[in-house]
This record gives structure tokens, C-alpha cells and sequence, in this order.
């Protein structure tokens, strides 16, 4: 069975990424999987990871199918599957020079491709009206800064996991997972660190998944992006704007 395994992280405190971000009040949030890009990231990048490093954990896959049903039927949480497929496809210890080596080559992969057109206007539209870009995601740190990097988006909130004392990345998460109230507390501490009044700012947030309602309550301006039947019917009922991020729509950002 996987264990969590020691780091010297303290806190799941948020750490400022290479690039950098401007500091204003107006901020765009965008989730991840299915808003800005078309296809889920997690399973992709461990089956992406497995078959360049370690082809022979490609047979742990039935097992992985096993572990998400189990989720699926709430046997356990985010917390505890995600450290195990990451333990399984990639190890329990992972040189983070080999890790960044790893994220960039699967985003070589995604980007540009798999950005929605909708996603790519609207975060364009964004940018020339002046909202500093933010990527919210549940995805993890080590692959989805660099996808975040390469997009475009200023800073990054994700999914935080433990580092040993060289700083090789542990499948242990830091905290818990980006996900839900735990991603309405990170952008909230992100505001605050910023020096931002969030009652006072403009701020949007889009999202594909009413997971994401307590960042939706949060913003000016939210954004239900290829709702299913219950997000658009909450959509609806809250005020929330329905955007098709499968295609790019006419003038983009004029909202």
C-alpha cells in the first residue's frame, strides 16, 4: 500500500513560480481541464510519463482503472488517489530536474493544440483589457506551471506535493487538493498576499464544473463553460454567463 512519505515542506503556503505576476485589480481565473484545454491532464501525463521512463508500469494500468472506480464510488478522495497513480506511473521519488524535463516535454504535447478556441479568445480578450491571467487548477504543480508558463498565464494555483530535502518531487500532496473549497481558499490567500480587496476588484473566473461554485460566488463575472444539464441549470439560477469554448466566438471579451 502507498504511505506518505516525509518531506521538509512546512505548509502548503503559496510559493511565488519563476515568472512572476502583476499585481492589479483585475484578475481573470481560469480552471484547467475542460475549460482551457479540451482534455483532462492527470491520467495523460502519468500513461505520458510511464511510456518514456518506464514502460513496464504501463501493466499497472488495469489497476489504475481499479483505483479511479473506487473514487469514483467514494471509497476514498483526491487526496489519497492521486499519490497512488502518481507512485504507480512514476515512483516514489522523482529527480525534479528529470520532472521539469518531463512537464516539458508533455506540454509540447498540449499546447497549443489542445487549447479550446473559445479559451484562447477569451483569454486574449483578457489580457489587452488589462486582467492579470491566474491559472486555478487542481492539476499538479510540477506539470501544470509549465503548461500555465507556456499559455501565457502569469501566476499559477495548483495542486501543491511534498519535495525531499534535494527537492526531488514525492507523490505525497502538500495540504490537500486544489479542488472545490480548497481552490476558493487559495485564490483567497493569492488576493490577499496581493494586496487585493476582492470586494473592491473586477474579477472573473471560468470553469467547466460546478465543483467550482465557491470561486464562481467569488467573482464579478462567472463563467459556466460547456456546462453540462445541472451546472447550466446552477448557471442560470446564480447569473453566471454559458460560454462554448469549442469554438471561438465573435468578438471575444466584449462582456
Amino acid at each position: 500500500a502507498w504511505k506518505r512519505q516525509p518531506t521538509t515542506n512546512a505548509d502548503d503556503s503559496h510559493a511565488p513560480i519563476p515568472y512572476g505576476r502583476a499585481v492589479q485589480n483585475r484578475i481573470a481565473f481560469y480552471d484547467l481541464d475542460r475549460t482551457v484545454l479540451a482534455t483532462p491532464t492527470f491520467t495523460s501525463f502519468l500513461l505520458f510519463a510511464a511510456r518514456r521512463d518506464a514502460r513496464l508500469r504501463l501493466l499497472l494500468l488495469p489497476i489504475w482503472i481499479l483505483a479511479m472506480l473506487a473514487h469514483a464510488m467514494k471509497f476514498y478522495d483526491r487526496d489519497v488517489l492521486k499519490p497512488l497513480g502518481i507512485s504507480l506511473f512514476m515512483g516514489r521519488r522523482i529527480d525534479q530536474s528529470h520532472m521539469q524535463s518531463l512537464a516539458s516535454a508533455f506540454a509540447d504535447t498540449r499546447i497549443p493544440k489542445d487549447i479550446q478556441p473559445g479559451a484562447l479568445a477569451a483569454m486574449q480578450a483578457d489580457n489587452a483589457n488589462g486582467y492579470t491571467l491566474v491559472l486555478a487548477t487542481a492539476a499538479p504543480e510540477f506539470y501544470a506551471c509549465e503548461l500555465g508558463r507556456r499559455m501565457g498565464f502569469q501566476d499559477v494555483l495548483a495542486t501543491r506535493h511534498c519535495r525531499a530535502d534535494n527537492g526531488d518531487w514525492l507523490p505525497a500532496i502538500l495540504g490537500t487538493n486544489c479542488y472545490r473549497h480548497e481552490k476558493r481558499r487559495r485564490i483567497d490567500r493569492w488576493l490577499t498576499e496581493a494586496g487585493i480587496n476582492s470586494e473592491a476588484a473586477d474579477i472573473r473566473f471560468y470553469s467547466d464544473d460546478l465543483s467550482d461554485a465557491p470561486t464562481l460566488e467569488l467573482a464579478n463575472q462567472g463563467f459556466a463553460v460547456n456546462p453540462n444539464r445541472k451546472f447550466a441549470r446552477a448557471a442560470d439560477l446564480a447569473g453566471w454567463t454559458i460560454v462554448d469554448f469549442r469554438i471561438a466566438p465573435s468578438g471575444a471579451g466584449e462582456r
